[in-house]
């Protein structure tokens, strides 16, 4: 192998190793615990060395957030192939798993939505794609249900259903203002997406 090419391939090892060393501190303690020092200590690199590794500490967050959806997008899916029978049942099923998954990755789910610097110019377009991508479980069964409603309303209420199952699942988790109880979420989650399945119209 040349000697460019091993600096590479070891440049490319040690980014999986500082993105694995923030998983593992955002996991542990949330977002705020990406210090670039603690970062270079973890991998044994000098503290100018994280800067050859990513373009600065604010993409560590995203590239957390990318690795996160992933695991996100197959619980998802395993979820909505193990449910069987109508439409609303495969709602329900991703509904519990997406509670399931932020019950038991709290820091890491939290970051997929705060760990978005607010001086951020743009979100990354791949960052965007894998998030689009996860609304396919949304999607598929809604036009299972409602099949002559129109493509944009049908993707505007999947952005609609899932944000209210987001709110009530951080709500739960953060046990703020009017929260449903923890023991009692999955059964709302799952009357919420009975009630929405029976009353949402077929539009043309």
């Amino acid at each position: 192998m040349a000697a460019g090419d091993r600096s590479a391939a070891r440049r490319a090892q040690l980014r999986e190793q500082l993105i694995d060393a923030a998983e593992q501190r955002v996991a542990l303690a949330g977002t705020d615990a990406l210090r670039a020092r603690d970062l270079a200590q973890d991998i044994g690199v000098a503290l100018g060395a994280i800067y050859n590794l990513v373009s600065d500490l604010d993409e560590l967050p995203l590239l957390v957030s990318q690795r996160t959806l992933a695991r996100l997008d197959v619980a998802l899916a395993e979820a909505a192939d193990g449910a069987a029978g109508s439409p609303a049942e495969r709602l329900k099923a991703i509904a519990s798993a997406y509670l399931a998954f932020a019950q038991a990755h709290p820091r890491l789910w939290r970051n997929i939505f705060h760990g978005v610097p607010a001086d951020l110019p743009e979100v990354p377009v791949w960052l965007v794609e894998q998030q689009r991508k996860m609304f396919r479980h949304i999607l598929d069964p809604l036009e299972a249900l409602r099949p002559r409603m129109h493509q944009q309303d049908r993707l505007m209420f999947a952005h609609t259903l899932f944000s209210a199952t987001h709110g009530i699942v951080q709500l739960s988790l953060e046990q703020r203002f009017f929260a449903v109880p923890a023991d009692a979420i999955d059964r709302q989650l799952a009357l919420l997406v009975d009630a929405v399945c029976a009353g949402l119209p077929d539009a043309p």
